[in-house]
């Protein structure tokens, strides 16, 4: 197939057309035609390269031209369309979204039968589409947005027509009522005036606040009657529904007011339990009509009773509190009430609560007593003058509290729940303190050596603490954390100190015999006629009993000088190599081999030599000592030789020669 002609007709043309090509054949056996899906009528085989058809109506573009033979098939595809629809009106333009009416879509070229043929309005598929004519399409059932303005499209085969902005969905609209309040007992009638209601009275619905209209009547497309039910409070809205849309006009309808006029029962417990009744008038005419609260709580039951009563079971409330008493009717507003007509009663602390924690604070103490309420209340606990770190309502006889950092004992436990509070005197008290060691080096007994006083319980801030070590106060104490102190000792001497520490409130703690000066030290010796000067450290800054001694014997007198100096009178002796020792406050400190007593000859034999005498002679005496150095002799201006140092007390020596009498020996 090459060519057919004409290759476009109208989808209800029924006129003549020809088909061209090649090798058709001459038998008409088999010999038929297709133009897409549509076989036309009258196919006639006239010659090897043509073929005739008579239209029988169709829709669709671009369709394949198929013609079959008995030999074969021939295709031209894409070779024939028929004429694209048009879209001329949509009857009726604009429909209310409260009913889902049939809209006829007029134009042309919609097809000769009813062919695939869909219709759709804005995006929304029609969900019946029915062809009824090539100039006429009916969409079924299609729903939209109020006030949404659409495009209408009709499909047919694979062709589309349009019309664009073509249809309006119309709301349901109500604008205004008449009648706009009534008596609780209902059975009144208002009208609402509007638009859209609709051709007919067609499931029209009206409600006031959350209740149906005990009768809707239509009266026309923007009109309609509500008989009212019987109801409860002010400001309901009032709303119409047609079909499926619906509009509301708010707070368009009220019942007249409640009135509360007074109040049997005014006090109660916090657990709440007991009954009040409130009385008034307007209070409704069933018992699920009306409620009452106390304060900003609910009654445990509201029990209606008449137009003109409620009885009320309290709930619990706060101690020392007083609330307004309230009665609503209906789910809110319409209320009466009358202010600061019923008490709680106040809380009582058990009297025999105590507590003892932590100077750092965050102990957790326990308050008991009665009437803390039934919930988790806004309580506050405070110790003394400070309020607790948290505080937290457990039971209605039990509060909860982390205390605060503090110093000292009896203090007064304050609950504050509601208007009030109750307390307890002197039932807290914070742990004493406690020194467990210290921390330091050598404390010189010139004082300012800085330790380190650990314990517990010495407070979290900087409060005036004081430390003292035997009977002496410190030059200067500073407060470090609650378990640590640094002190400035003063001058002093000694070993066993107590060491005692005091806070605010005259507390304190003691550690038996913990600090110790740093001893005496004697380290040279200088002798001075008859007495020594002792050098060293640890003497002290005053005199506090000082005495020395050489050896094993006491000087005849000690005299302190200074922490670093003291005079030995010393006794005449003998011995050399003796110890110093220094006693200061008891304590005692050595120095070896420090002292000697100056050498006295007594004898030397033979006492008489000749002048060249070479032969060997003694000495005799004390405090010789036991060292050779330095050690040598002399017999008036001459130096024997071979001096030699036998004993403490003896040495020998060889006569060199010399000459004269009454001679010296040193």
């Amino acid at each position: 197939v090459t060519a057919v002609a004409p290759a476009t007709a109208d989808p209800t043309d029924t006129g003549f057309g020809f088909v061209y090509g090649t090798s058709f054949g001459t038998s008409s056996v088999g010999f038929r035609l297709t133009l897409g899906q549509t076989e036309p009528g009258s196919v006639t085989l006239t010659s090897e390269t043509q073929a005739s058809f008579q239209h029988t109506g169709g829709v669709g573009s671009g369709l394949s031209v198929v013609l079959y033979a008995a030999h074969g098939n021939g295709t031209f595809a894409g070779a024939f369309t028929y004429t694209a629809p048009g879209l001329a009106t949509v009857t009726p333009s604009s429909v209310s979204v409260a009913y889902a009416e049939p809209v006829t879509l007029s134009g042309s070229n919609f097809g000769g039968f009813d062919s695939t043929v869909s219709a759709r309005i804005g995006n929304t598929t029609c969900p019946r589409s029915e062809w009824v004519s090539d100039t006429s399409v009916v969409c079924q059932g299609v729903t939209g947005a109020a006030g949404e303005t659409a495009e209408v499209v009709v499909t047919v085969g694979q062709q589309v027509a349009t019309k664009a902005s073509s249809f309006v969905y119309q709301s349901v609209q109500a604008t205004s009522v008449v009648q706009l309040t009534g008596p609780t007992t209902g059975s009144v009638s208002l009208t609402v005036l509007g638009s859209g209601f609709g051709l007919d009275d067609r499931s029209i619905d009206g409600r006031v606040g959350e209740t149906a209209c005990e009768a809707s009547r239509w009266v026309s497309s923007s009109a309609m009657t509500c008989r009212v039910g019987a109801g409860m409070r002010s400001s309901h809205s009032v709303t119409v529904s047609v079909g499926g849309d619906s509009t509301s006009i708010a707070g368009s309808w009220s019942y007249r007011e409640a009135a509360v006029s007074s109040l049997s029962g005014t006090n109660g417990p916090t657990t709440g339990g007991v009954e009040v009744t409130v009385h008034g008038s307007g209070l409704g005419t069933a018992g699920y009509s009306a409620k009452a609260r106390v304060g900003d709580t609910g009654c445990e039951t509201s029990q209606w009773v008449s137009d003109s009563s409620i009885v009320c079971r309290v709930g619990a409330g706060l101690a020392f509190s007083t609330v307004s008493v309230a009665v609503s009717v209906g789910s809110a507003g319409n209320a009466s009430s009358l202010s600061s007509w019923f008490s709680y009663d106040g809380i009582l602390l058990d009297s025999g609560m105590s507590g003892t924690g932590a100077t750092t604070g965050s102990s957790v103490l326990s308050v008991t007593g009665h009437g803390f309420g039934v919930w988790d209340s806004t309580a506050g606990v405070r110790v003394g003058l400070t309020a607790c770190e948290w505080s937290v309502w457990v039971s209605t006889s039990s509060l909860h509290c982390a205390v605060s950092s503090g110093l000292s004992s009896g203090h007064a436990i304050t609950a504050s729940i509601g208007g009030g509070d109750a307390s307890t005197g002197s039932a807290y008290n914070y742990s004493s303190p406690e020194v467990t060691s210290l921390l330091a080096g050598s404390i010189a007994s010139t004082g300012s050596g800085v330790l380190t006083v650990i314990g517990t319980g010495f407070g979290v801030h900087d409060s005036s603490v004081s430390v003292r070590h035997g009977s002496s106060g410190a030059e200067s104490t500073q407060w470090v954390s609650d378990s640590a102190v640094e002190v400035r000792v003063s001058a002093g001497v000694g070993t066993g100190h107590s060491t005692v520490l005091s806070v605010v409130a005259g507390l304190t703690a003691s550690l038996a015999s913990s600090m110790s000066y740093s001893g005496p030290s004697p380290s040279a010796v200088e002798w001075v006629s008859s007495s020594a000067t002792v050098s060293g450290s640890g003497f002290g800054s005053q005199s506090y009993s000082s005495r020395l001694r050489v050896g094993v014997t006491d000087c005849e007198s000690t005299e302190w000088v200074s922490d670093s100096s003291m005079v030995c009178g010393i006794a005449s002796g003998t011995a050399t190599g003796l110890s110093v020792v220094a006693t200061v406050a008891g304590v005692a400190g050595t120095m070896s081999k420090a002292f000697s007593y100056a050498p006295a000859v007594t004898a030397v034999a033979p006492a008489t030599a000749d002048p060249t005498d070479t032969g060997f002679g003694f000495v005799y005496g004390t405090s010789f000592g036991t060292s050779s150095v330095g050690f040598r002799l002399t017999l008036g201006q001459t130096e024997p030789g071979s001096v030699t140092l036998t004993s403490e007390t003896q040495a020998s020596f060889q006569h060199t020669g010399g000459v004269g009498s009454g001679l010296s020996v040193v």
